[in-house]
């Protein structure tokens, strides 16, 4: 009944039916050849069916990761000032929302300069996970790495915040982040027999894209949101909740994640507040 309706409202409408019918065909060429109005139906129908499903998939594949919203209830860090959200969604659905899960403020230098806040943010399937993998066990600060790699091992998806407390440059996030990839990478390499012992000339594809996304010349104002979004190993980098691209190299994406989560990480004070985080999950 639906589908009659709406065929028989496209047939009516000189306007509609002109799009629907390919414009090689004439409307007498196109009456003559399909020639009863069930047939009619039938093909005006279909072409909606059709027309539908690749507007429906186009939308997806457009709107892939995109930033749909932000709860209005904020947290703001005590030390920097800096506000950031306490949810963020890249869908409709509660499965495509991440929670905040703790922040905490990268400092640099021997002179301890705050250099951006930093925010850890998770969806309700990898809390679920680590809360069941942590029922009943002793949570303490000794084990706090252990909550953190739980995160990696899960391999489920998460959000990284970085709001820059200061206006700095795009390659200052280099230092912190790419540096230590390339060392891990050149240690693997050198292992592997890839390279000689400090080659340092490795830059893989993930890099690259990094590169392009976020330009070492790029200057960052204060309070700028970049997100950097793990889904289905895949980076994803948002600025401000615009999808800049996503980095494909999976390596690469997952060395990312255990540069800030990982053991031996430099980025010690963020890492605290998002174990405390975890802890008062858990408890």
């Amino acid at each position: 009944m639906f589908f009659s309706r709406i065929s028989s409202f496209v047939l009516r409408n000189p306007v509609l039916r002109r799009n629907v019918f390919s414009r090689s065909f004439s409307t007498a060429k196109t009456n003559q050849k399909l020639g009863s109005p069930f047939l009619q139906k039938l093909v005006v129908g279909g072409g909606l069916l059709v027309g539908l499903s690749f507007m429906t998939h186009s939308m997806i594949s457009k709107c892939e990761l995109a930033l749909y919203s932000e709860s209005v209830e904020r947290f703001k860090e005590p030390s920097s000032n800096v506000e950031v959200s306490k949810r963020i969604c890249y869908g409709e659905n509660e499965k495509d929302c991440h929670d905040l899960i703790g922040i905490g403020v990268r400092k640099v230098t021997f002179l301890k300069i705050q250099a951006y806040a930093l925010a850890l943010y998770l969806p309700s399937k990898t809390i679920a996970e680590i809360k069941k993998r942590w029922k009943g066990k002793e949570i303490n600060e000794a084990n706090s790495q252990k909550m953190l790699d739980d995160i990696l091992q899960i391999n489920g998806d998460f959000t990284l915040r970085m709001v820059p407390v200061r206006q700095v440059a795009a390659n200052h996030l280099y230092m912190g982040f790419i540096a230590p990839i390339n060392k891990k990478l050149e240690k693997q390499h050198t292992e592997s027999g890839k390279v000689a012992e400090g080659d340092s000339t490795i830059k893989t594809e993930g890099e690259k894209e990094f590169q392009t996304l976020l330009p070492a010349h790029t200057i960052l104002e204060k309070g700028t949101l970049i997100d950097f979004v793990k889904t289905q190993n895949k980076l994803h980098i948002f600025v401000n909740g615009e999808h800049k691209g996503k980095i494909n190299d999976e390596v690469f994406s997952k060395l990312f994640f255990e540069v800030v989560l990982g053991e031996g990480s430099k980025i010690e004070d963020p890492k605290k507040e998002f174990a405390k985080g975890l802890q008062q999950l858990v408890k």
